[in-house]
């Protein structure tokens, strides 16, 4: 299956998420008034391929996030068949190890008897943080996220339909904490006289980054 199609397949296989995220979305503070709100985030990301004997593909998006939870997808492929899955474990990343089982099905929709994929290892922090920001309109809030990432090293084993294999090759594979900025258009009109939006924005992720990331509260 070609990296287009395999991408394709891991979006559908994330509607079946979509429920879960937009709940925890809605469970997060939201902006109202003239004030903006900050919420803080921390957690995991890995996004790997393997191959197996019998499949051509193995797909793999492992997610964590302190405020809307942990989050998988799987999808294996061959030139015959294709299968995917999601699913919303408790725990994913647990001090130092990965273990996650997530049930699979055919993507044509054929009935088969119940099957999983489980993914599991080990993985570490390597080197030191790297600043992060981002800039973005939703719904009318200007969102400024700022932070850092870390780079990890994993030693992961997936196994499904009786085989197992480890990944041959990574997309992201790093943990992040971030302080996310939700400012009403209001904020933003009450900024004239202060500077340009974008120079605030610029003041307010220098001064995060600067900061102690203990005292900004987004310790791992």
């Amino acid at each position: 299956m070609t990296r287009s199609r395999m991408r394709a397949v891991a979006g559908a296989c994330a509607t079946l998420l979509s429920l879960g995220l937009t709940g925890a979305a809605q469970a997060a503070p939201q902006a109202s008034g003239t004030e903006p709100v900050t919420t803080y985030e921390k957690g995991h990301v890995v996004e790997c391929t393997a191959q197996l004997e019998r499949y051509d593909t193995v797909y793999v998006s492992l997610y964590s996030n302190s405020v809307h939870g942990n989050h998988t997808q799987v999808v294996i492929s061959s030139a015959e068949s294709e299968y995917a899955g999601a699913a919303q474990p408790e725990k994913l990343f647990n001090h130092g190890a990965i273990r996650t089982v997530v049930p699979i099905s055919p993507v044509d929709g054929r009935v088969e008897s119940a099957s999983s994929a489980v993914v599991h290892g080990r993985y570490a922090l390597v080197g030191e943080p790297t600043p992060y920001s981002d800039e973005m309109y939703d719904a009318g809030y200007r969102i400024v996220t700022t932070g850092t990432h870390q780079d990890i090293s994993t030693r992961l084993t997936i196994k499904a339909f009786g085989e197992r294999a480890p990944p041959v090759s990574y997309t992201h594979l790093y943990v992040y904490k971030r302080q996310t900025m939700r400012y009403p258009a209001s904020y933003i009109s009450s900024l004239d006289g202060v500077g340009s939006p974008t120079d605030v924005y610029k003041r307010q992720a220098t001064a995060l980054v600067a900061c102690d990331v203990a005292a900004c509260r987004t310790q791992a």
